[in-house]
């Protein structure tokens, strides 16, 4: 076991099990705790670990998730924690990414950070964890080019290597997907989706194909669409498609394994009621799937099913 800061904290998986006077016996499943905040900083809002992403390979399962959430308005958290089953979740290990702020690491180059995804590379044989580092770039503090975290066994991270250079822009909502379909032509590439807030939120693609090692240069759209929440889908085919919240739900795509990005095509109209209390409301950002056939199905919150766009449904196209 090593150190806090840098280690692997196992956790055994507890099954709670209730009996009936009328029944037999059955075995009910109980929550279980697979992390915990170790940070203190009085600016943070601690036993606080929000966004979460998972994603699953065989037997294998990683959770990532900000650790330590800062309540100001620059946001962003004090570290990015994993937590990592490899017996279909009946253990689990846990710990936070080296490298990234100074909870982590004293030469470590970044205050905050925020925005985890997680992807594998089956034919790299590789993890790999996208986030969002917050420091200082050409004289201003802001949200930077996204940074990658790989790891071979899901436990042990090493330091992350960037998308690009960081160009002082105000970056946002970085994902990542990985093409693990056999019979694309570009099998075993990597793709990061960002935006570019500085260029009136323009979406920004980059491949990596060698496990997430080296990068290319962003790319954006053959119309340089703007938007939010862009979410990259493989197809079993090779194609690249990333639905984004932009003039309502949109999509751009790429058919050469992101050598080039098409213009972006419609999808549907969004329009949302938001949501009440003064919580956080983004917008109905999208979340997208792909299955076995190649369909990709792509869902966000709606109101336009109800009188007077009252409430909010959950819709899919």
């Amino acid at each position: 076991m090593r150190t806090m800061s840098f280690g692997v904290f196992p956790i055994l998986a507890a099954v709670g099990v209730m009996f009936s006077a009328t029944q037999s016996a059955k075995a009910a499943p109980s929550l279980l705790q697979i992390s915990m905040d170790p940070f203190h900083n009085m600016a943070a809002a601690h036993r606080t670990e929000v966004e979460s992403d998972n994603f699953a390979n065989g037997h294998t399962m990683v959770g990532v998730f900000q650790v330590g959430r800062y309540q100001d308005s620059n946001a962003g958290s004090m570290d990015i924690g994993w937590s990592t089953t490899t017996d279909n979740g009946r253990t689990w290990s846990y710990g936070y990414l080296p490298g990234i702020t100074d909870p982590n690491d004293a030469l470590a180059p970044y205050q905050r950070v925020t925005d985890p995804a997680i992807a594998y590379d089956a034919k790299h044989q590789t993890w790999m964890i996208v986030s969002l580092p917050r420091g200082t770039s050409h004289g201003q503090t802001t949200y930077l080019v996204p940074i990658v975290s790989r790891s071979t066994d899901a436990l042990h991270w090493r330091r992350p290597v960037h998308i690009a250079p960081d160009s002082g822009d105000f970056m946002d909502k970085p994902w990542i997907v990985c093409d693990n379909w056999t019979s694309s032509p570009y099998y075993g590439n990597c793709y990061v989706e960002y935006i570019d807030v500085n260029l009136g939120a323009r979406l920004l693609m980059s491949t990596s194909a060698d496990g997430g090692s080296t990068w290319s240069t962003p790319r954006p759209s053959a119309d340089n669409a703007v938007g939010n929440g862009g979410q990259p889908i493989v197809q079993p085919n090779g194609t690249v498609l990333v639905p984004f919240l932009g003039n309502g739900i949109a999509s751009v795509s790429s058919t050469n394994g992101g050598m080039t990005w098409n213009a972006s095509v419609f999808v549907a109209i969004a329009n949302e009621q938001p949501l009440p209390g003064g919580l956080r409301d983004p917008g109905p950002l999208p979340s997208a799937e792909v299955d076995a056939s190649g369909t990709v199905y792509v869902a966000w919150q709606d109101c336009s099913f109800r009188v007077g766009c009252a409430t909010d449904d959950i819709v899919y196209s």
